[in-house]
């Protein structure tokens, strides 16, 4: 039997639950106390710097629920506090003795020698007095336990105060409890309860009369007065404790240790700070003779974000620096030292049993999916130290423990699982096992009576309840175990998972167990105790089981449910409306179906896929025979039941959850429905993977045949794979098109006669099977009577049995195009190259471009167009083939075309290029033509265009890019330009040139030569002239010059104003030598008298001016009247610039010529008169 194994008595009354504050069985919490290997290394530094350093005098014990830092925290008060067990041994020894560790043992010791007292307390327990005073509480507490320590009354602080001053002040407070008895009647430390009662005042005034000798009215008033001045602070504190500790030996230590400190200040940062000024404010006074121990179940920096962000945070892990972290494996090792502890003759049987059992074990024990890793035992000394229990059960239990009570499933002001231990729990499970046979398994819903009495109310009852109403005692245990869990989302709640929970022996039949299990949870899923989402199962509080079965009686359409399935296996799964058949890289649209319904539009190809909601999906025979003859791929999934409900469910909390959200009427059914609606998401991606697997292991069928194609992990996959067949099948003319891929790019070069590797080559004549269907079809309708257009092509060839795509259809066209084997019209204009790419890539045009089979040539026609070409284009074609070489010759027209219309545009140049006009416009008539009229109409073609052409455009075109434009543009540019020295010029050169610029057919005759020959010897007599002119000109402005460079008037002047006397002469001269037009140089000519009267005019005011300076200075250097008359000016004036008045126009008689004489005798000797010099 189990118990047999284990060195103590499975049944031994062990205190599990560790209470600061609770001194009975001191001496066995002692004695059995494990210090773990964790622990051991945690304390090492505690006891070693204890009573050596300055700085530190605060220790922070933290680990999560049941970790064991409370009953660390009391070992610890008891070891430095010197605590004696019965038989006269100390804490401090027994702790040394447990520790293997030389170092540790030798600093237990040494702090045994220290002399000290330990306060232990809970700080919430103590914390009644400070209700009224949250800002202060951490301190009232501390005053409170360090005066309850001293005896004193430390609820009341002014009237531990008073006893106080008693005690060290007067030293007689034990007098004045026996005199205050012997007066009042009643024991002073119960009295004092009642401070404020008159009786108990007038004795305490009565007692301290007489000890002190003084008047009992003295002290009437003491204790109010004491409540009045008494100011609190952590000031006075420290210096209280700091006087307490005077009254001891040398070296004495006061330590402090608090029980649930991170529970008490809960993240606020006020009593933390408190807390460490208290600890801070201790050392000081004391010189670090009191220490703190805190316990919390989280270390300092994870208290709360505002002690983080404190400027004084620093200071707080300062203070407490000394951390001990306590983990899951300080828990493990009690329960395997405390309670598993194994006999040492037991230990090899147990080695043995594992080592035959270890692969069932561990095949028994494992989890394979993504929750919580799950082992059984790490190895036979593992097996040894745990066994009956699997290693798995301790982290679960404790991290199942921490969900619980952080979801408030416990009892108690904070609900902490600590007050029942892991201890507790696992040794009552034990206690259940005890008597069964080796091999024997503790299922885990035992853990559940472990913690059943810590429970809040509403939790057992609902566990009761099913037990009353389900009257099925392994449900039970399965709801047990999902409790246990219900808020541990870790670990993955499945049927496997589950069963694996329940598992009570090595030797079970584990398919009967799954069975049994199965059936449990079905149980208590119809009776809403526990709700599925997906694979996972929940245990259901009340509240929850209440809107789990409105929930389930929710009423959902029968469409609801078929959309909902349609979205799951086609639009999450598949997630696309074409499939791509690999061979030729081509997408099919396909028309959804869905259990008998159809979704969208339709198409020629189907993919039907049958649900577990479907009514006939187990006749697979009867499915398979409906898709004979059929273009569809019908996928039948496996029968899932739990798939269904699951659709069903998803939907019902859905329109549950939108009928209900904004009437829910408290905070707990608001917290339900927003969990229902996160679990729903988490059901919907459960369903979508559900889906996907269950389609990718489904049965497909195709043509009344079942296809051969091996499951996949990917629904879309096998959809896909599968699909392949049903093209194959349907489409079978699929295979003309070979493995080629098709694009508009495929058919545009094809058309612009590029080479296709594998499918087009321009020298290659011969017609495929696609291309002979193509054209067979093409000639079946026109036996018809029917035209075929580009979109009756691309709408046959798609259905059945081709299934091209239209890329792959306009490609075949256009191979049989570019051999002429079709062409492509729309009206009745066959369309060229460029424009047959245009109306494949337009779908706008498919429908009105038609396609029509070659027409056939006779020889002659084809010699006619042959000739015609070299004659109009003076060259031959490439090309033998009609269509060829009437393509060739509408391009090389176009080209004819476009140079004519060059040369009419330099009818600015060439005027007579407008006689090109009417060859332009017989060539753009022509061009509206297509190449079979051209052809047809060879005769008509050369009639309008040779003769024209030969007579006009040849030596037009010759004309102008040869010699004679040049010659023709210098005769233009004489008679249009170079006309300004021409009406100086005697004879008819110039008018016989502007004749031959009118004649509309220069380029004909000699017309041109002749015209040359007479712009030169114009030229020639303009050139002469104008150099007669420029010599005239040229001597005139020299001789005058030579005057004026010798004129008294000249030669007066400095050679500065010389030069710029003459330099306007001086640059005509310059001048003259480059004009080259005879107008301008007889106005230069004419323009020399009043040049040299301007010259002679500035040098004469020029020597004015300086005579008049001359004569300034030599009046004051004489004396002269500075007043005399000055000295009129000499001025020039040209003989044709004197105007004499005559009221004649000419002169006809001797009187005449008196009259004018005597007439200008009188204006020139006025002129002299005026001091003026006449320039003849």
């Amino acid at each position: 039997m189990i118990k047999n194994l284990f060195t103590q008595d499975v049944n031994r009354e062990i205190e599990t639950v560790v209470k600061a504050d609770d001194t009975r069985n001191v001496d066995q919490e002692i004695r059995e106390y494990v210090i773990t290997n964790e622990i051991s290394r945690k304390i090492v530094d505690l006891f070693s710097d204890y009573g050596r350093v300055s700085k530190i005098n605060g220790v922070w014990i933290h680990g999560f629920f049941g970790s064991g830092k409370s009953h660390l925290l009391k070992m610890l008060s008891f070891v430095f506090g010197g605590r004696q067990l019965s038989d006269g041994s100390t804490a401090a020894q027994i702790f040394a003795q447990k520790t293997q560790d030389k170092f540790l043992k030798a600093d237990i010791n040494r702090v045994a020698q220290i002399p000290a007292e330990s306060i232990l307390f809970n700080i919430d327990q103590q914390a009644t007095i400070s209700n009224n005073d949250t800002q202060n509480s951490v301190m009232l507490v501390f005053y409170k336990v360090f005066y309850d320590h001293l005896g004193f009354y430390g609820t009341q602080p002014h009237i531990a105060e008073f006893e106080w001053w008693l005690q060290f002040s007067k030293n007689i407070y034990h007098e004045f409890k026996k005199e205050f008895e012997a007066v009042a009647g009643k024991e002073w430390i119960h009295a004092r309860r009642d401070f404020f009662d008159p009786d108990v005042i007038d004795a305490a005034s009565a007692a301290l009369g007489k000890l002190t000798n003084r008047e009992e009215s003295d002290f009437e008033t003491i204790l109010e007065d004491l409540e009045k001045r008494l100011s609190l602070s952590i000031e006075h504190l420290a210096t209280r404790v700091a006087e307490y500790i005077k009254t001891k030996p040398k070296g004495f230590h006061l330590n402090f240790f608090i029980d649930e400190v991170g529970q008490f200040i809960a993240g606020d940062i006020n009593q933390m700070l408190n807390l460490q000024t208290i600890a801070e404010s201790l050392a000081t006074a004391t010189d670090n003779k009191s220490w703190l121990f805190v316990t919390a179940q989280s270390a300092i920096e994870n208290l709360g974000d505002d002690i983080k962000k404190s400027q004084d945070y620093a200071r707080i892990l300062g203070r407490f620096k000394l951390a001990i972290n306590l983990t899951s494996a300080n828990v493990d090792e009690v329960i395997e030292k405390r309670l598993l502890e194994k006999k040492e003759e037991q230990v090899p049987v147990l080695k043995k049993m594992y080592n035959e059992h270890k692969s069932l074990i561990n095949a028994l024990i494992s989890s394979s999916d993504k929750g919580m890793p799950i082992i059984a035992y790490k190895d036979e000394d593992d097996f040894v130290l745990k066994y009956p229990f699997l290693y798995y059960q301790f982290s679960l239990f404790q991290s199942c423990r921490i969900s619980l009570a952080e979801h408030d499933v416990f009892q108690g002001k904070h609900a902490s699982v600590g007050e029942r231990n892991m201890l507790g729990v696992f040794q009552s499970v034990l206690k259940e096992v005890e008597n069964n046979a080796l091999l024997t398994l503790p299922s885990f819903d035992k853990m559940y009576k472990g913690i059943e009495n810590d429970l809040r109310a509403e939790f057992v009852t609902s566990i009761n309840n099913a037990q009353s109403n389900l009257q099925d005692d392994y449900a039970l245990k399965v709801f047990k175990t999902l409790f246990l869990l219900k808020y541990f989302k870790q670990f993955l709640a499945t049927k496997e998972n589950i069963a694996m929970l329940l598992i009570d022996s090595v030797n079970i039949n584990i398919q009967e167990h799954q069975e049994r299990v199965n059936r449990a949870l079905a149980l208590l899923e119809h009776h809403s105790y526990i709700e599925r989402n997906g694979e996972l199962y929940e245990f259901l509080t009340n509240k929850e089981k209440d809107i789990e079965t409105e929930i389930k009686n929710t009423r959902i359409e029968e469409s609801d449910v078929n959309k909902m399935m349609k979205e799951l296996f086609f639009d999450e799964t598949l997630g696309r409306s074409r499939i791509r058949y690999e061979d030729n890289k081509q997408d099919y649209d396909y028309t959804q179906k869905l259990d008998d319904g159809i979704f969208g539009r339709e198409h020629e190809l189907s993919v039907e896929i049958f649900t577990p909601n479907y009514a006939g999906i187990e006749s697979l025979d009867t499915l398979k025979s409906q898709t004979m003859g059929l273009s569809v791929l019908r996928l039948v999934t496996q029968p899932n039941p739990e798939f269904v409900d699951d659709v069903r469910m998803y939907l019902k909390v859905q329109r549950y959850s939108a009928l209900n959200q904004q009437n829910a009427n408290s905070n707990e059914i608001r917290s339900i429905l927003y969990q229902k609606l996160s679990d729903n998401t988490r059901r919907r991606a459960s369903l979508v993977s559900r889906a996907n697997t269950m389609l990718g292991s489904s049965k497909a069928f195709v043509n009344g045949t079942q296809l051969d194609v091996m499951p996949k992990a990917s629904g879309q996959s096998f959809v896909t794979e599968c699909f392949q067949h049903l093209v194959k099948i349907v489409y079978d003319n699929l295979r003309m098109l070979g493995t080629n891929s098709y694009t508009e790019d495929t058919f545009t070069r094809i058309i612009q006669g590029y080479s296709v590797p594998g499918l087009f080559d321009d020298g290659d004549a011969s017609v495929s099977e696609a291309e002979t269907h193509l054209l067979n079809y093409v000639e079946r309708r026109r036996n018809q009577h029917d035209r075929t257009s580009v979109y009756d092509l691309k709408l046959h060839f798609s259905k059945r049995p081709y299934g091209w795509h239209e890329n792959a259809v306009f490609s075949i066209l256009a191979k049989l195009y570019k051999k002429n084997k079709v062409e492509i019209n729309i009206g009745e204009n066959p369309l060229d190259d460029n424009q047959f790419i245009d109306a494949l890539l337009n779908s706008s045009q498919h429908s009105r471009a038609f396609v029509v089979a070659q027409t056939v040539f006779t020889a002659t026609q084809i010699k006619n167009i042959k000739n015609l070409y070299r004659e109009l284009f003076d060259r031959n074609t490439s090309f033998n083939d009609a269509k060829d070489i009437g393509l060739d010759f509408k391009e090389k027209l176009k080209e004819l075309t476009n140079d004519v219309a060059n040369i009419m545009t330099q009818t600015t140049d060439y005027p007579f290029v407008s006689e090109l006009k009417s060859f332009h416009d017989s060539l753009r008539h022509w061009n509206t033509k297509n190449y079979k009229e051209i052809i047809e109409t060879t005769q008509a073609l050369k009639d309008a265009l040779l003769d024209i052409k030969e007579d006009h455009y040849d030596p037009i075109k010759a004309f102008i890019n040869g010699e004679q434009a040049r010659v023709y543009r210098n005769i233009s540019e004489t008679v249009n330009r170079n006309t300004a020295n021409i009406s100086f010029v005697d004879g008819d050169e110039f008018s016989k040139l502007k004749e031959f610029m009118t004649n509309p057919k220069p380029y004909l005759g000699t017309a041109l030569q002749q015209a040359e020959e007479l712009r030169k010897k114009l030229q020639t007599k303009v050139l002469e002239m104008i150099e007669g002119e420029r010599n005239k000109a040229h001597n005139a402005y020299t001789k005058e010059l030579e005057m004026l460079k010798e004129h008294d008037e000249l030669k007066s002047l400095n050679s500065s104003s010389f030069d710029n006397v003459l330099k306007p002469i001086n640059q005509k001269i310059a001048d003259i030598k480059e004009q080259r037009y005879i107008g301008n140089l007889r106005s230069d000519l004419a323009l020399l008298p009043s040049l040299v009267e301007t010259a002679l005019n500035s040098a004469v005011a020029l020597n004015a001016k300086a005579n008049e300076v001359y004569e300034t200075v030599k009046n004051e250097q004489t004396a002269q009247d500075i007043n005399s008359e000055p000295v009129v000016a000499i001025k020039y004036v040209n003989k044709h610039n004197v105007h004499v008045p005559f009221d004649k126009s000419e002169l006809s008689t001797k009187e005449d010529v008196l009259q004018y004489v005597e007439s200008l005798q009188k204006v020139f000797l006025k002129q002299i008169e005026e001091n003026k010099k006449i320039r003849l």
